[in-house]
């Protein structure tokens, strides 16, 4: 146990931390290399006293791991994610719940939930109706065209 009590393993473990620490709460993908190196310097400090070679262990596994991995983890950060409202809802079918006429705000409800709407065309109760944009709790939307009004036209 004394072994994993030295100084230098106390310093990599203190590193460790704070590059976890500041890793979570930037959530940039910056300082986690660091934090991986840091491990790995603090495990060959278990093994050695050179302060010189625990130190090249932290540089050159950050740097190999930081230069691995960064490239994946950025495609992944720009196609992954969560979506928003705003990216969900878009093209989904709304029904409209109270009359909408250009320049007012009326109701539609999209997959079980009421909301604001707004459009340029007027929109009867009932009709189907398609979102086009999202600005804070109100929605765009436009017309659909049904059956009737496709042979109608």
């Amino acid at each position: 146990m004394d072994v994993l009590l030295t100084a230098d393993a106390i310093v990599w473990l203190l590193l460790t931390i704070v590059f976890v620490i500041a890793e979570g709460v930037t959530t940039a993908m910056i300082s986690v290399w660091f934090a991986i190196g840091a491990a790995a310097a603090l495990v060959t400090s278990v093994f050695t006293d050179s302060w010189l070679l625990q130190t090249f262990v932290f540089l050159a596994v950050s740097a190999v791991v930081l230069f691995a991995f960064r490239p994946y983890a950025m495609r992944q950060r720009k196609t992954g994610g969560v979506q928003t409202n705003f990216e969900t809802n878009i093209g989904k079918i709304a029904t409209v719940l109270t009359p909408i006429q250009p320049g007012q705000v009326g109701r539609v409800r999209l997959e079980g939930v009421d909301w604001n709407a707004v459009s340029n065309s007027p929109l009867e109760v009932n009709a189907p109706c398609r979102v086009t944009d999202l600005q804070g709790t109100t929605l765009t939307v436009v017309p659909v065209e049904t059956q009737s009004t496709v042979h109608a036209s």
